[in-house]
């Protein structure tokens, strides 16, 4: 099935930002401990600036591995064309002339994949986005108004 594709590229695409961010922690608590940083005098906050870089790494570290753990143990369910958008739906969006897709998931707003099986970049929306929250309970033929264009956008088909 494509969505479990789409959440694959995703989990593996949140995976490199994570080993990307754990070289950038270690190399920031690495940097806090120097002896390069050692204060020079009372106004030298070089030691300091440097474990606070090294507390923000961690914590950014620790909140994206919550978000992978969460999204590999999350199944997108089936949706049919009568059901109401919710989390783990695959939504085709046309706006005028065009026609976008989104997944609707619980983390990973604005990551975007290609997929093999669906037409074009899948762009993941959060509930806590602008969009997102407008689509969630929303329908296929319904409009949704405020969007990205005066005219708003209709759903077209959702998965």
């Amino acid at each position: 099935m494509a969505k479990e594709a789409i959440l694959r590229e995703i989990v593996a695409r949140l995976r490199g930002e994570l080993q990307l961010l754990n070289r950038a922690a270690s190399d920031a608590r690495e940097g806090a401990t120097d002896d390069e940083v050692k204060s020079d005098g009372k106004y030298d906050t070089r030691g300091l600036e440097s474990s606070y870089l090294a507390r923000g790494h961690a914590m950014k570290f620790e909140a994206l591995a919550a978000d992978v753990r969460l999204l590999e143990g999350f199944n997108c369910p089936l949706f049919s064309s009568s059901d109401p958008i919710g989390l783990g739906a695959l939504v085709e969006l046309r706006f005028a002339a065009e026609t976008f897709f989104y997944i609707v998931l619980p983390r990973g707003g604005g990551i975007e994949v290609d997929v093999a099986g669906v037409p074009g970049e899948i762009t993941v929306l959060t509930p806590d986005s602008p969009l997102g929250g407008k689509l969630l309970d929303r329908r296929v033929g319904e409009r949704v108004a405020g969007v990205a264009s005066s005219s708003g956008a209709t759903i077209v088909s959702v998965t």
